[in-house]
């Protein structure tokens, strides 16, 4: 009799460890399927971000593009105002001579003095154009920073995202492992 009391509490005993048993794979399975979704989440913004910088490389190529665009823009009109400049400091004292002593008549004096007054007035247009272009070139020289600073916050972002996504497979084939 005492063996058999012995063999239903070893029973009853057993039992409960199987009860217990299922309410912990019950457990785990609502954490796996929790975390399934969570990993499900993540892998959505992972997949988000790195379309974020698929985009924003492709902003950083058209603007890349425009930079090196307006740089040599930039360097034409330097080069030729810088000529223009060059030669008005060279020659002008003997230009303005030069036009005042050919001078046909008054007409042509004020003639020849209009052309100046518009060269002049032309190259103060190129030189406010060449500070507009240089404006420019810094405006998109301080975007293109912006964007690579903006682009290396997204893909430091996606390696977190990263290495949250592969805690969360490491610890999920733990538990998998530990109910097994």
């Amino acid at each position: 009799q005492s063996e058999v009391n012995k063999a239903k509490d070893k029973v009853t005993s057993q039992k409960k460890e199987v009860e217990a048993l299922n309410k912990r794979k019950a457990q785990l399975k609502k954490e796996l399927k929790n975390l399934s979704a969570e990993l499900d989440k993540i892998t959505a913004r992972i997949e988000d971000l790195e379309n974020q910088i698929t985009a924003k490389q492709h902003e950083i190529e058209e603007t890349q593009a425009a930079l090196a665009e307006a740089i040599s823009i930039e360097e034409s009109q330097y080069n030729a105002m810088k000529k223009r400049i060059q030669f008005m400091y060279k020659d002008s004292k003997s230009l303005y001579l030069e036009i005042i002593f050919n001078a046909k008549s008054f007409s042509d004096f004020i003639t020849l003095s209009n052309y100046m007054e518009s060269l002049a007035r032309y190259d103060e247009e190129k030189f406010e154009e060449y500070q507009n272009t240089r404006k420019q070139i810094e405006i998109l020289e301080a975007k293109l920073q912006e964007e690579k600073k903006e682009l290396d916050g997204l893909m430091e972002e996606a390696e977190e995202e990263k290495a949250n996504v592969m805690v969360i497979i490491q610890n999920t084939k733990e538990k998998v492992a530990e109910y097994s």
